[in-house]
This record gives C-alpha cells, sequence and structure tokens, in this order.
C-alpha cells in the first residue's frame, strides 16, 4: 500500500500547482481582454510595455483568447479534482481517488497533445512538462491508494446481509477475562 502521507503530498502539491495554473491563465485572460486599451491609435498597432516593438501582441486574436479559457477551465477541472482527491484521502472516499486520476489523465493527455501545437515560451513548457512528469509519477501510488481503500470498503460490505443489516460473528467477539472475586 503506498503511504497515505505521499499521497496528501501529491494532493498538495496538485493543488498549489493548478492553483497558480488558474491564476496565470486568469491573469491572461484579462490581460488579452485589457488588450485594446493597449492599442496606439495612431498605427492601429498593439503596443507591449514589455517589449520594444511590440510584435508579441500583434498576433493576438480571439483563437488565442478560446485557448486560455480552455486552459482555464481545464486547470478548473484538475484543481477541484485535487481537492477532491485531499478530501478522499482524509475521508478515505476511494471514488474521490478515481476522479483525480481520470481528470489529472485527461488534463495531461490533452495537454501534451496541445504542447504539441501551441508556441509557447519555454520557460512555459518546461515548467508544464515539469509539473506534468510529476503528476504522471503519482499516478501509481495514488491507484495503489484507491485499490486499499476500495477493497477495505468491499470487505465491509461482504459482511452484510442482502437485507443490510451487518452480521456479527459470536466468535469473534471477545469477552474481557475477569478474575475470580473472593468473598
Amino acid at each position: 500500500m503506498a503511504c497515505p502521507k505521499w499521497s496528501l503530498f501529491v494532493a498538495g502539491f496538485s493543488i498549489v500547482c493548478y492553483s497558480l495554473s488558474v491564476l496565470y491563465m486568469f491573469g491572461g485572460l484579462v490581460g488579452l481582454y485589457n488588450l485594446p486599451k493597449l492599442t496606439n491609435e495612431d498605427t492601429h498597432k498593439n503596443i507591449d510595455p514589455d517589449s520594444e516593438d511590440g510584435k508579441e501582441l500583434e498576433h493576438m486574436n480571439h483563437t488565442e483568447i478560446a485557448a486560455y479559457t480552455v486552459f482555464l477551465v481545464a486547470d478548473l477541472s484538475t484543481l477541484f479534482a485535487s481537492i477532491f482527491l485531499l478530501i478522499g484521502l482524509k475521508k478515505k472516499i476511494h471514488q474521490s481517488l478515481y476522479l483525480w486520476l481520470v481528470v489529472s489523465m485527461i488534463d495531461v493527455l490533452g495537454g501534451t497533445m496541445v504542447l504539441f501545437f501551441v508556441n509557447e515560451s519555454k520557460l512555459e513548457t518546461g515548467m508544464y512538462l515539469l509539473v506534468t512528469l510529476f503528476i504522471c509519477a503519482m499516478w501509481y501510488p495514488i491507484y495503489k491508494q484507491y485499490k486499499s481503500l476500495r477493497s477495505a470498503v468491499k470487505d465491509v460490505s461482504s459482511s452484510q446481509t442482502p437485507s443490510g443489516e451487518m452480521m456479527i460473528c459470536l466468535h469473534s467477539i471477545k469477552q474481557p477475562a475477569t478474575a475470580p472475586i473472593d468473598v
């Protein structure tokens, strides 16, 4: 069985990483929304305050706004799945672990496919790959934790009668030993 503390670390790390990513994507959307305010009215060219010539912002369009929105939704869904992972580990709810496994796999596969088509900076690509490799490496320990929680639930449910009542095995109940009483 995987160490529950390690699984809790994975949940916390995922929450922190995806929270930062959500903030980054939201900031990017706000920046793209405010893009017309950075336009020079005389030349109708976009001016980037961070670069001298502003070539970076000349190519901003609706496609990039849609891409940021899709990334924001994907990161939000993975953030919520990470929160459910933490809750599932604390409350021993195996369905929450399964939810995180499925959502993180979809996020990693979709993000990796998009990574080949989107032209991002090397820093963004490197950070994404680093977090993605960590998340992929954590699938197995979380899956082991999921299996152990699920098998514990199956063991409890197998000791129930068809009417849902718990069967009590009398031979398994141990009576405390009593010493003889001297009168």
